[in-house]
């Protein structure tokens, strides 16, 4: 049997980039040999040929857990032998894969100084993070993680589980406040400081001495780093502070390519990883030229299970579904909208001319193709994003029956645009319904106090926010339905954002809801690239090791 992966030639340079692709004459197509589907060309597939109707796959390594070399190393020893000092008041607290992995990632530390926690979403890695600096005794700690988690995450967790063990201090403001913050924090024996990535290069971290431990928070972040000129001016801050141990937390390891690795990679070690390219890239994945240089095409064959043992050295993946049995049911939909009579001819317009008309008499152009896709995106999310004072979306028509339906329950709903929050949060203002509405012209303090009145206050109904601003580092599982207006490029965004409802603590069972509008960018374009990233990301972290 073979699988066709596109008709005509038109793809002749990514089907021949197929390790089993041929073409065939009679049918002037490109196809494979559902024999040659190694899970590795099966990725690659998936990423180049979205649309290919791939037979299901009858290999193991894609339905088993994930990376877990710890769970061996712990063997059958008890919390008291994988976590000697930690003390028996929060051990006790432990579920036993944070006793397992956090024993095999301290001890990862006191060899090598590096250690990476992998937990998805929801499992802890806060809570973890302190608990390993407790084990391993750190008393001048950094934690550098997004801005919007500071005060609102970090500083109550340490709190709950640390008491006043540690000084937390917030490296941040002016100025004046950052000198200070900064020489509190040097001058203190036990203190942990709180500082966000961008603020990292603010401070002369050369001149604080005795730093035990670095804490990344949402490491992912570090994807773009490594040696030379090109890494964000962060990661070269980063790159000066000198401590003992460096542990990377994320639940979104991978966020388009393996590639993504390397920056976390060069920082736990940089020894062992100094190179981008030698270290990495060219051991375990495949390049070929394209029109910006060198292009990824996927990991080479056969070395899926190597890079999957030397990750696993170092890297704890956990996921909710195998942990955690007893957390609700998670419900995940996705509901396809008619776009209004309206919409559809501006869509159309746009599509077919790069130029249109809206309601209002405005006319938009989209000069080039990325400015094309962006307008036609926000066209489909609602006219309500391109034009003052027009009423004109289906996909706000319905997450507004939707959150309507949930009464007097919360719901969070999630956007891309801000123009979209912003439409949404008028509809529910409209309807009289309580609730905050979350982009990035609000304060961090704002914020955190929406958050805290969010999860608190039995009056508010709703919270609407960008995908970026509160998609990660918060927690909201005061709602058990979540709403995509828009959806980002990257699966691991989706997922991030969707773990701030379905997380430990959630005792309803959890609605997410995708709404894409039909025959347009949302189902074309964004879902097949999702769904390709999601692939390669699945084979990477989720193969047995």
């Amino acid at each position: 049997m073979s699988t066709t992966l596109t008709v005509g030639q038109d793809n002749r340079q990514k089907a021949m980039s197929i390790p089993g692709a041929y073409w065939h004459d009679d049918s002037r197509e490109w196809r494979i040999d559902d024999d040659a589907l190694t899970p590795t060309v099966r990725a690659m597939v998936q990423r180049h040929f979205p649309s290919a109707k791939l037979p299901a796959s009858n290999n193991a390594a894609q339905d088993v857990r994930p990376l877990d070399l710890a769970t061996a190393w712990a063997g059958n020893d008890d919390a008291w032998a994988l976590l000697p000092n930690t003390p028996y008041n929060q051990r006790d607290k432990l579920y036993r894969y944070q006793v397992v992995d956090l024993g095999y990632l301290t001890r990862r530390m006191r060899e090598s100084g590096g250690a990476y926690c992998g937990w998805s979403r929801g499992l802890g890695k806060t809570f973890g993070a302190i608990i390993a600096a407790l084990e391993l005794g750190a008393k001048k700690i950094v934690v550098v993680c997004p801005n919007s988690s500071k005060e609102s995450v970090w500083r109550p967790e340490i709190a709950k589980w640390a008491g006043t063990r540690w000084d937390v201090i917030n490296i941040g403001g002016t100025k004046k406040q950052r000198e200070r913050a900064t020489e509190a924090f040097a001058a203190s024996s036990a203190a942990v400081a709180l500082v966000h990535y961008e603020g990292l290069r603010l401070i002369e971290w050369r001149k604080i001495k005795g730093i035990d431990m670095v804490i990344c928070d949402e490491a992912h972040r570090l994807s773009k780093g490594g040696p030379g000129g090109r890494a964000p001016q962060f990661y070269k801050a980063l790159k000066t502070i000198k401590s003992n141990y460096r542990l990377a937390l994320s639940g979104s390891i991978i966020i388009n390519s393996p590639e993504d690795m390397f920056g976390a990679l060069h920082w736990l070690f940089p020894d062992l990883y100094s190179s981008r390219w030698k270290d990495w890239n060219n051991r375990y994945l495949v390049y070929q030229n394209g029109p910006w240089g060198q292009e990824y095409m996927g990991i080479r064959e056969g070395m899926v299970e190597q890079m999957q043992n030397e990750l696993g050295s170092f890297l704890c993946v956990r996921r909710k579904e195998d942990e955690l049995p007893d957390l609700p049911d998670r419900i995940d939909q996705t509901i396809e909208v008619e776009l209004s009579p309206t919409q559809r001819k501006v869509y159309d317009d746009l599509f077919n001319k790069f130029i249109a008309e809206l309601p209002d008499g405005e006319v938009i152009m989209a000069p080039s193709v990325l400015a094309q896709l962006t307008k036609l995106r926000q066209v489909a999310s609602g006219l309500d994003l391109l034009a003052e004072g027009v009423d004109d979306s289906t996909k706000i028509d319905l997450a507004m029956e939707l959150v309507e339906d949930n009464l007097p329950n919360k719901t969070v709903v999630f956007a891309w645009h801000r123009a979209t929050v912003r439409a949404m949060s008028a509809r529910l203002e409209k309807a009289g319904i309580p609730h905050h509405a979350i982009d990035g012209d609000v304060k961090e303090k704002d914020r955190s106090a929406y958050v805290k009145d969010f999860q608190e206050n039995p009056e508010t109904k709703v919270i609407v926010a960008t995908i970026k601003t509160l998609g990660e580092a918060v927690t909201l599982h005061a709602a058990s339905d979540l709403i995509f207006i828009e959806s980002s490029w990257v699966p691991t965004d989706m997922e991030q954002a969707a773990d701030r409802v379905y997380r430990i603590g959630q005792k309803n069972h959890v609605t997410i809801t995708n709404i894409v509008a039909k025959d347009t960018v949302d189902v074309h374009r964004v879902l097949p690239v999702i769904k390709s990233k999601e692939a390669m990301r699945q084979l990477v972290l989720g193969g047995k090791l």
